[in-house]
């Protein structure tokens, strides 16, 4: 199982699918990204299905067919390689389960956490889907509004439908054109060094910490810093973090923290430092702009770095207790809460600069994109719901059709119909990295994530260095799950 789970991601890591496109077909796409954009063979220009391609196309081109081609590749990359491993996977999980006397593979997960059992978390997923329902098909009709505006404003053939193509496309229009949030002014504002300034400052200030870059540190690649870890009160050593924040060829793909050295008691009385890796894949600067990020990524860039935190300020005894090693089901929750922090004027002010003038983000930006926060919630929350609940339903049978299961889940619940050929769980890849039947987790520690979050820091101060989360009441949660 292990050797799979390393193949299935390393597979991913190491897909390199390039596309190409001329620039008629990048239509709608801003000139600062098509200008970037290598020219290939054939006078085309080259797009991978890393983030920083992948992201921006689906959100921002207008051309249908340039989204149907780029999306259809993206839930097709690794299929004929990783579909067999991950049912080899889901089949020997149940096997295993078996042998220590579980039903199936989600029972012998659960028993350890929060949820418990299967039964308490299809209960959470299917009552939060009836709940989002209707305000997804008030979300729907407006995005079929737009879509059919836009397929008349520029001739293109109107399906009638949301196509699976169509989903993140229309959830951008709804910001830009309900909201009036335009996400690539705002981009304008995030220049990743500044981000990362004012994102460091912010920490240091909350938690109460000192942060040094390490010269000349010895790390895998040049683009990755090393930061030494202080309590700036006490001077004691905390530990480290490298941040590695650029694509590359044969890097993981995603956002996610690693811990490579918890914090625990050593033998003698010490105390061993926490270090960890953070992995993020933002669009690299170049010689005439820095790197730009959008909302959406800055927010994703504050939630992992409270991973990092969080694996570092531990100070619990034993390594098998240290850091993120919580249950997985509230394993999201303090990142969750500390996203909270992105939707603020103050630290939205800290951490935004205009890459050209240094003015920092205007209040009437901040406004809408507070407004905007619970835009395409409904669709948003029920995808969620998608991953989670074929997750479980894979764990729980034993066995799968991943393709055909995939593809009835998402119709069940979203009313979309999925690109044929596809399989988007064989680049599901926390189905190999540790999130198997506990995808549902996401959604679950969110109700602890808001709570911390109103009931301590927004009444307190978000950005007061005194305030601490008071105990949750675990029981009272479960029961009201």
């Amino acid at each position: 199982m292990s050797e799979l789970s390393i193949k299935f991601q390393r597979n991913l890591n190491e897909d390199n699918t390039k596309l190409y496109f001329t620039r008629e077909e990048l239509a709608g796409m801003p000139d600062d990204f098509v200008n970037e954009l290598t020219q290939g063979d054939g006078g085309k220009l080259e797009v991978t299905l890393k983030y920083p391609h992948l992201f921006p196309i689906t959100k921002k081109c207008r051309v249908p067919n340039t989204r149907r081609l780029m999306v259809t590749a993206s839930q097709s990359k690794c299929m004929e390689e990783n579909t067999p491993i991950l049912e080899e996977l889901i089949s020997l999980r149940q096997k295993q389960a078996g042998l220590l006397g579980y039903p199936n593979h989600a029972a012998y997960v659960l028993e350890e956490r929060m949820a418990q059992n299967p039964g308490n978390v299809s209960q959470f997923l299917t009552g939060l889907t009836a709940k989002l329902q209707p305000l997804w098909q008030k979300e729907r009709v407006d995005m079929l509004n737009l879509k059919k505006e836009e397929c008349d404003k520029f001739n293109y053939e109107h399906s009638g439908k949301l196509d699976f193509w169509d989903f993140r496309y229309y959830m951008n229009q709804v910001e830009e054109k309900l909201y009036a949030v335009d996400q690539n002014e705002v981009r304008q504002y995030f220049p990743l060094e500044k981000v990362t300034e004012g994102l460091l400052d912010i920490y240091q200030t909350l938690l109460g910490l000192k942060f040094t870059q390490q010269p000349d540190a010895d790390t895998w690649h040049p683009d990755v810093l090393l930061y030494r870890v202080n309590d700036a009160k006490t001077k004691e050593h905390l530990g480290y973090f490298f941040l590695d924040l650029y694509p590359r060829d044969g890097k993981f793909g995603h956002a996610a923290v690693f811990p490579l050295q918890p914090s625990c008691t050593t033998p003698d009385g010490g105390r061993q430092v926490a270090v960890c890796a953070m992995m993020c894949n933002f669009t690299k600067p170049t010689k005439d702009k820095p790197a730009l990020l959008d909302h959406s990524e800055v927010e994703t860039y504050f939630h992992e770095f409270g991973h990092v935190m969080h694996h570092i300020c531990s100070s619990a005894s034993f390594a098998m207790f240290a850091g993120t090693r919580v249950e997985r089901d509230f394993l999201e929750a303090p990142s969750q809460m500390l996203e909270n922090w992105v939707w603020e004027k103050e630290p939205l002010t800290r951490m935004s600069g205009h890459y050209e003038t240094g003015v920092t983000l205007p209040d009437e930006i901040v406004e809408k994109l507070q407004k905007s926060r619970k835009a395409n919630a409904g669709g948003f929350n029920l995808r969620q719901i998608v991953l989670g609940t074929f997750d479980q339903t894979i764990h729980t049978r034993g066995e799968a059709n991943t393709k055909a299961l995939f593809a009835q889940t998402y119709r069940d619940i979203m009313d979309i119909e999925p690109i044929p050929d596809t399989n988007m769980p064989a680049n599901f890849g926390h189905l190999a990295g540790g999130y198997d039947a506990q995808y549902y987790g996401y959604l679950w520690s969110e109700v602890f994530s808001m709570d911390m979050y109103e009931s301590c820091f927004k009444k307190q101060g978000i950005l007061n260095p005194e305030q601490r989360t008071p105990a949750i009441n675990i029981d009272q949660y479960m029961e009201g799950c």
